[in-house]
């Protein structure tokens, strides 16, 4: 299970995403996408802390007063993220460190 400050590069972290899914379900959301979130964000909690009382290797918890990239570009060197203390969306260098939080494409039923 991923521990905040661990030796776990993201990248490792990512790939546990990946065990029983195919290629192309996992992406990094548009602005928009994660500006849709906010709104919902304690129920989306209270959705990842039901699924970790029964297995805390499945999901990975929310960081709350975080930043998170988007992968909506403002200029070559800037791209959007989301300060998900206020739900404020906000534009900076793409060098810069900020948190991201991959997206899973539904299934089209």
């Amino acid at each position: 299970s991923y521990t905040r400050g661990s030796d776990l590069t993201s990248a490792l972290v990512f790939n546990q995403y990946l065990e029983g899914t195919n290629a192309g379900e996992w992406y990094l959301p548009a602005v928009g996408e994660l500006a849709f979130v906010m709104p919902r964000w304690n129920v989306i909690k209270a959705a990842f802390a039901a699924v970790r009382a029964v297995d805390s290797s499945v999901a990975v918890p929310l960081d709350e007063s975080y930043y998170y990239w988007s992968s909506s570009e403002y200029s070559q060197s800037y791209a959007y993220y989301l300060a998900t203390l206020n739900g404020y969306v906000h534009s900076y260098r793409k060098y810069y460190s900020h948190l991201v939080r991959a997206f899973r494409r539904l299934p089209r039923i």
